[in-house]
C-alpha cells in the first residue's frame, strides 16, 4: 500500500516521459530534389510546381499552416507566386515542434545572344528577380560534359554579366543559371548557345523539353485512366514557335494494343488533345501512337506543363502482373527542339 501510495504522489507524468516530436520536409521541383529538413529555404522557378512531402516522428497528431489536421506522412503540390513559408506542427502528449519550408519564387531570363562566332571570347548576360547572385553553367549539348563554371555572381540592380575566360570550340552549348541557394538539379534558366553556326529559322524557334518527377506510378487496374508523363515545355529561342503534338512509344510487357486512347493537356487548359478513347481500337502502331495538340503557340521564353494520360482497355482481363511503360519518344514542332528523349514515363502495373 506504502508503495502505490508513492507511486501516485509521484510527480512523474506521462507528458513528461513523452519523447518530442520532430518533423522533416523534402520539396521536389522540376529540376530535382531538395532535402528542406525542419527548417529550410527553397527556390524555385515562378510559376512551377513545388510538391512538399513531409514525414512525422514521434507525433500523434500533425496539422498545416491553416491549423488543420494531416496525415503524418504526405505530400501536397503548391506554386506560390511570391515569397511564402509553409509550417507543419507535430504533436505528442502535450509536446509540440514545428517544421518549415521558406518557398522564393525566381524569375530568371537571358539576356545575351544565342549565337557567337568562333573567334570571340563569349559574354553571357541576364536578369533574375528574386535572388541575390547566381552562378553559371556551361556544358556540351548532347554528353552535358562542363566546359565553364562560374564563381558565385552578385546581382546589380536584378542584372548578372559573366565573360568566359575563353574561346569555345565550334558547337552547340546549353548554358544554365544556378541560383545562389540552389545546386545543379535545382537550375532557375537555361538557354542554347551556338558557337560557330550559322543561325536559322528555326534555331532562333527552340523548344526546350524536360520531365517533371511528380509522377510516382504504382498499381492500376484495366479500365482506368492514369497519368503516364508530365513535361515542362519551354521556348528558349528568339522566335514564336507551335507545338503539334507528341509522339510515344510503350515498352512495357502490356500489350500496346490494350491502351485504347491518350491525351495530353496543358497547366491553364487552353491547349489540349486526345487520340482514341474506345475499346474498339488502340491508337498505337508497333508499339508508337501520336498526340496532336491545338492552340499551343509559344512566345519567346513562354512556358507551359503538359500532362500525359493513357486509358486502359476495359474489356482484357489476361493483363494482371504486366507494366505500362509509355515514353515520349519526340516532340513534333515547326522549330528546333531539344530533350533528353526517350523522356522515360513512369511505371504502371496492372493489378486486380
Amino acid at each position: 500500500m506504502c508503495i502505490g501510495l508513492l507511486l501516485l504522489l509521484s510527480p512523474f507524468s506521462a507528458n513528461a516521459a513523452a519523447p518530442r516530436p520532430s518533423c522533416a520536409i523534402v520539396a521536389t521541383t522540376t529540376t530535382g530534389v531538395a532535402d528542406v529538413g525542419e527548417n529550410g529555404t527553397l527556390y524555385f522557378k515562378k510559376g512551377t510546381p513545388v510538391a512538399l512531402t513531409w514525414e512525422a516522428s514521434n507525433a500523434t497528431r500533425m496539422t498545416n499552416s491553416n491549423g488543420k489536421t494531416i496525415p503524418r506522412t504526405g505530400t501536397a503540390t503548391t506554386s506560390p507566386s511570391h515569397k511564402t513559408k509553409v509550417v507543419y506542427t507535430v504533436i505528442n502528449a502535450g509536446r509540440h515542434t514545428t517544421c518549415s519550408a521558406t518557398l522564393i519564387p525566381v524569375t530568371a531570363t537571358f539576356t545575351s545572344r544565342d549565337t557567337a562566332a568562333a573567334t570571340e571570347k563569349v559574354t553571357l548576360t541576364g536578369t533574375v528577380a528574386g535572388e541575390r547572385s547566381v552562378r553559371v553553367l556551361v556544358q556540351k549539348a548532347g554528353d552535358s560534359h562542363t566546359v565553364y563554371r562560374s564563381s558565385i555572381v552578385k546581382l546589380k540592380k536584378n542584372a548578372w554579366r559573366v565573360s568566359l575566360p575563353k574561346k569555345l570550340p565550334r558547337g552547340t552549348y546549353t548554358v544554365s543559371l544556378i541560383g545562389s541557394h540552389a545546386t545543379e538539379q535545382n537550375i532557375i534558366a537555361t538557354s542554347t548557345l551556338r558557337v560557330g553556326t550559322a543561325t536559322s529559322q528555326s534555331s532562333s524557334a527552340t523548344l526546350a523539353v524536360g520531365s517533371i518527377p511528380l509522377l510516382a506510378g504504382g498499381v492500376t487496374r484495366m479500365g482506368t485512366v492514369v497519368p503516364v508523363s508530365y513535361l515542362q515545355v519551354t521556348n528558349i529561342g528568339t522566335q514564336s514557335v507551335d507545338l503539334t503534338g507528341f509522339w510515344l512509344t510503350e515498352r512495357g510487357t502490356l500489350p500496346a494494343s490494350l491502351i485504347t486512347g491518350l491525351t495530353v493537356v496543358n497547366d491553364i487548359g487552353d491547349s489540349r488533345g486526345s487520340v482514341g478513347g474506345t475499346d474498339a481500337a488502340s491508337p498505337f502502331v508497333d508499339d508508337r501512337a501520336f498526340i496532336p495538340v491545338t492552340n499551343t503557340t509559344f512566345a519567346p521564353g513562354q512556358m507551359r506543363l503538359f500532362t500525359i494520360k493513357a486509358i486502359l482497355s476495359s474489356t482484357a482481363s489476361n493483363a494482371v502482373g504486366t507494366e505500362m511503360k509509355i515514353d515520349v519518344a519526340s516532340v513534333e514542332s515547326d522549330g528546333s527542339v531539344h530533350g533528353p528523349f526517350p523522356i522515360r514515363g513512369t511505371t504502371w502495373v496492372i493489378g486486380r
